[in-house]
């Protein structure tokens, strides 16, 4: 394994752990070093699991008091129209009955400055 990654990656980018569950955890240091070792596994068929680097998320706000009724496709051409790249719109369900309540997920491309732009622009619609 560590001569395979070792062909991927150079030693100094990445440290290895075993787990007594037959699975091992690869840390990586950059994220160049992340993209090419998951392009590497897919590859080569390799199965892993993975988590999406930080600078990649989604920002998720919560957008409160709209009708269910109100399209996802709406809410995302206002969004768009405020500047603001929406990956998904989702309204939210009462987790027993799935009655539509008047709350929306919204996952939001990220940016450097998503927080502050959020807060103004929301409160001043």
């Amino acid at each position: 394994m560590v001569s395979y990654i070792t062909t991927t990656l150079e030693e100094e980018q990445y440290h290895c752990k075993a787990f007594s569950d037959d699975t091992i955890k690869i840390n990586v240091y950059t994220p160049d070093s992340y993209r090419r070792l998951i392009t590497q596994f897919r590859a080569d068929n390799i199965g892993h699991d993975t988590y999406q680097p930080r600078g990649e998320r989604a920002y998720r706000v919560v957008l409160h008091n709209l009708h269910p009724s109100i399209h996802p496709d709406v809410i995302k051409d206002e969004l768009e129209g405020l500047g603001h790249t929406p990956r998904n719109v989702l309204n939210i369900r009462h987790r027993l009955s799935k009655v539509p309540l008047p709350l929306y997920f919204v996952d939001l491309e990220p940016r450097d400055n998503k927080k502050a732009s959020m807060t103004s622009n929301f409160y001043a619609t």
